[in-house]
């Protein structure tokens, strides 16, 4: 009897951004010229996808559309956070604009909620240092508890050492204070989640900014005594508790952090 032996796993890296982050130039620079170009399941929405090597394994590299925020405010962001939640992908690569750092790392932080092995790119180095904008990348590593490394996608500059960074992608535990509002409802919310559950803080924060559409990714993650109903109104319940519009309580918490953390690490 001859056994046939299932083909292993290829696993798959994520690239997310926000909009003209250069991501697609390192996507042409993970898996060179050829990729595929579809889309997303149900949605009108574009993705590229094709392969690289890392660490002597071929991978998958899926080029997700540029976004502002994984609470969507539209179809583009949507199809990114369905991704992160119906994947899983092996490790994100987050590209971030080196000029307008605040603004990347508002999402960064975003992704982190997720649970994700993480590895962030400050790509555009050059063009930052041409408007005198130094990052300490060390710190700003040390701060946010995830590889990182400076690119310059146009050149290739930094790919070498990025493609180092993706063989040991870190989940950072890095979180900023959450708004007591937020930080009740989310302790209330909690045991609705299954503890191995990874994404339970940004399930539960879309669900606290108004976000009913990640019930669709929940099912799963939820503890055996819970259920996708139960959880809707306790996270519906939370809300109606709240001194101010959900969206505001959760990025104006975030917005103070994020205003220290690029003072310290820019000079």
């Amino acid at each position: 009897v001859t056994t046939v032996q299932a083909a292993p796993r290829i696993k798959t890296l994520v690239i997310v951004g926000n909009p003209n982050v250069g991501k697609s130039v390192l996507f042409h620079r993970l898996t060179g010229r050829y990729a595929t170009v579809s889309n997303y399941p149900g949605t009108t929405v574009e993705v590229s996808t094709g392969t690289t090597w890392l660490a002597g394994e071929k991978w998958r590299v899926v080029d997700t559309p540029g976004v502002n925020s994984l609470m969507p405010t539209s179809e583009d962001e949507r199809v990114t956070r369905d991704f992160l939640l119906r994947e899983r992908p092996d490790v994100v690569l987050n590209v971030v604009d080196s000029k307008n750092l605040r603004r990347g790392l508002a999402l960064t932080l975003e992704l982190v909620d997720y649970g994700l092995p993480l590895v962030v790119a400050l790509n555009l180095a050059d063009e930052a240092l041409d408007r005198g904008i130094v990052i300490d990348t060390p710190r700003l590593s040390g701060r946010l508890g995830v590889p990182l490394v400076s690119t310059v996608a146009t050149t290739g500059d930094g790919l070498a050492e990025l493609k180092r960074a993706l063989e040991h992608p870190t989940c950072s535990n890095v979180a900023p204070p959450d708004n007591p509002d937020i930080a009740r409802a989310l302790a209330a919310l909690a045991p609705h989640f299954s503890p191995k559950a990874k994404a339970r803080r940004a399930v539960s924060l879309s669900l606290l900014a108004g976000d009913d559409t990640v019930l669709t990714w929940a099912g799963e993650l939820l503890a055996s005594t819970s259920s996708e109903k139960s959880l809707f109104t306790a996270a519906k319940t939370a809300r109606e508790r709240f001194a101010g519009a959900p969206r505001s309580l959760l990025f104006d918490a975030r917005s103070g952090y994020l205003s220290e953390l690029v003072s310290d690490v820019v000079t």
